[in-house]
């Protein structure tokens, strides 16, 4: 079965862009860099004292020009590469976007650590249904920038696949590229992408116009991720808060575009409705599903990459019934057909991660990813639940290393027969997740390197110290 989901028309995908080209070329954005401004203004933008950009139609097309089909998305070991263009169903990474752990042990929220960091790229690492791994932002070190760095340092020992981790500063954002090519193997494809998210309506900070500029110079990809928010931040209707998240991607890939004709972006945006209860973001309601669909419509219109829905679960999926509405979730995502997915594990609106929806998130994703293949399919219903399907003793975790006996061995004593009557399903997880823990191991880094990025680190550190922006 191969399906998902189209609402707008070429005429009206049209209007859109028209409409976005309108926003920037008559409101502008604010941009608080004035190397970025300068740059800008190079190529034919027009400033204004207040640091107001206003960006000529003709920038914007000359940047779309410009949009690769062929962006890599590389990995420390190459066999986790992802060519995204070339994706027929979403590649699914992790909670990025969490400041809170969800602590399986204790049942309680914290503040995230270190060794949670490694654990949740181990995890990742382990499952082959997650295809890349989506750092959260541990503020690690007490300087945000440096954090930032370390980071990154942290999760390349701990997962090969593609990473990809936050940066809203022009220095770190360089000292991420010169840390990832020590373990790059002198691979051309980049190893990392990076969030550089702008302030919602148009606006960017100085770091983050920095760092957009040194990755695209760099050859790093950008996914910029902007929170638009319908009735809040952006117009009530769909059609104006389309128009302005389209505004600010344009704007974003325009700079790249400039600092580097090469230079590539991801077209990513969390456009949804605000709660007017809470004036919270409203996952729940139907608009964020159009807002998706609509969002990667206009990234195909476009050839770019889209990266415009995620999986983030509300409930502890503890039983068929909640397993079902996290199964729902995780189906949109292919409904949606966007290219990657985010927040795989993430609860509370993707602001905790979990380590128990994050496994079982992993076979939700296995279980419909077959459904959503192009070959036929003996049983097409994608809304059985997968803990009728777990009861029935038909599901059982893959296993991706071979060389693994020890873990292998021990997840063979996991099938989840006549588990739908228990209650004790998420202690079962949590033994999973305490046995991949102890035997997986990624695919390891070289002595010398590893010697070397701890070298590396030491002297930026002290950069920071030197700069006072430790």
């Amino acid at each position: 079965m191969k399906a998902y989901l189209s609402i707008l028309e070429h005429d009206e995908l049209l209007k859109i862009h028209e409409a976005s080209l309108t926003i920037l070329s008559n409101t502008g954005l604010r941009i608080y860099s004035k190397e970025a401004c300068n740059l800008l203004h190079d190529y034919g933008a027009k400033i204004d004292k207040d640091n107001i950009v206003y960006i000529p139609e003709y920038m914007v097309e000359d940047a779309l020009k410009n949009v690769a089909q062929d962006m890599v998305l590389g990995a420390r070991d190459k066999k986790y590469t992802i060519h995204p263009h070339e994706l027929s169903i979403p590649a699914f990474s992790t909670c990025g976007f969490s400041s809170i752990i969800y602590d399986y042990k204790t049942g309680k929220s914290r503040i995230p650590t270190e060794k949670d960091l490694i654990e949740y790229a181990k995890i990742a690492d382990y499952f082959s249904e997650i295809k890349y791994f989506s750092a959260f932002d541990a503020s690690l070190k007490k300087n945000a920038d440096f954090s930032d760095l370390y980071t990154l340092y942290i999760t390349l020992q701990h997962t090969a696949k593609p990473i990809q981790c936050f940066c809203s500063d022009g220095k770190t954002a360089l000292l991420q590229s010169k840390l990832s090519k020590i373990v790059a193997n002198k691979s051309k494809e980049p190893i990392f992408s990076s969030y550089v998210m702008p302030i919602s309506p148009l606006t960017l900070g100085k770091g983050t116009a920095e760092a957009i500029i040194n990755f695209a110079k760099e050859g790093i990809p950008i996914s910029p991720y902007g929170t638009i928010l319908a009735n809040s931040t952006a117009p009530a209707t769909v059609a104006g808060s389309l128009a302005l998240s389209n505004a600010e991607n344009l704007a974003i890939l325009t700079l790249c575009k400039c600092a580097n004709k090469k230079g590539e972006m991801i077209y990513s945006t969390d456009t949804c409705p605000m709660d007017f209860l809470t004036g919270a973001i409203n996952y729940e309601s139907p608009e964020y599903l159009l807002f998706a669909i609509a969002n990667r419509q206009i990234a195909d219109y476009y050839g770019l990459v889209s990266c415009v829905s995620h999986s983030a679960n509300e409930e502890l999926p503890s039983n068929s019934a909640s397993l079902a509405v996290y199964k729902e979730k995780i189906i949109s995502n292919f409904l949606v057909n966007t290219k990657l997915s985010s927040a795989l594990g993430s609860k509370d609106s993707g602001l905790a991660a979990s380590l128990l929806d994050m496994v079982f998130g992993a076979y939700i994703v296995e279980e419909v990813s077959a459904l959503f293949k192009e070959e036929p399919l003996e049983n097409d219903d994608i809304l059985l639940s997968t803990m009728e399907k777990i009861s029935q003793g038909n599901f059982s975790i893959s296993v991706q290393r071979k060389e693994e006996l020890a873990l292998r061995q021990k997840i063979k004593e996991h099938r989840f027969e006549n588990i739908l009557n228990t209650k004790d399903v998420t202690m079962q997880i949590q033994e999973i997740i305490d046995d991949i823990l102890l035997y997986h191991k990624s695919t390891p880094i070289p002595q010398n390197q590893l010697e070397a990025m701890a070298a590396f680190m030491q002297e930026a550190e002290t950069l920071y110290l030197e700069e006072g922006d430790y």
